[in-house]
């Protein structure tokens, strides 16, 4: 089926060329993404379970001076918009966002399903929650990225079913 029929994770090579563009883009631009920028990548890295590309825009923003509880916030926002995205199957009216967001959005909605991203807003809510009393930052928000990144690349036991009912009536 399509990429839209099916929910949960994407590896890495399943994803489109320009999905994967927009995070490393940041990258070979040198000094990471505009800070603007930074939900969207950190999100289009997170769906695709690249955790160099979310390491290394996460330490260009902190060396930039960008406070991780504001981060973690702008993901939060990012990928609550992207929850209503898909609960509301594109009715962008719900969101007060830029046509840039909304493309953003509409590309990434393609690549996960409302499961792993409300799994993930969990994670980042957690974090959100821990980051007032923790001494090490960085790391706690470090971590729980990783632990984002295996929440988005991780299938859901439907989308094995399926893939194995799918091979069975193929004969395979």
């Amino acid at each position: 089926g399509a990429a839209g029929d099916t929910a949960g994770g994407f590896a890495a090579a399943e994803l489109p060329a320009d999905l994967a563009a927009a995070s490393h883009g940041a990258l070979s631009r040198g000094g990471g993404a505009p800070p603007s920028e930074a939900p969207k990548v950190l999100t289009n890295a997170v769906l695709q379970g690249d955790a160099e590309t979310v390491l290394r825009e996460l330490h260009e923003l902190t060396i930039g001076g960008k406070e991780l509880g504001r981060l973690v916030g702008d993901l939060l926002n990012h990928f609550r918009n992207l929850m209503v995205y898909q609960v509301s199957k594109g009715d962008i009216n719900l969101l007060e966002i830029s046509e840039a967001e909304k493309t953003a959005l509409t590309e990434q909605a393609k690549h996960t399903d409302n499961h792993a991203v409300s799994r993930i807003l969990e994670v980042l809510t957690d974090c959100e929650m821990q980051l007032r009393n923790a001494t090490s930052k960085k790391i706690l928000v470090e971590v729980s990225l990783i632990k984002a990144i295996e929440i988005g690349s991780t299938m859901s036991l439907n989308d094995v079913l399926v893939k194995l009912q799918k091979l069975r009536d193929e004969g395979g």
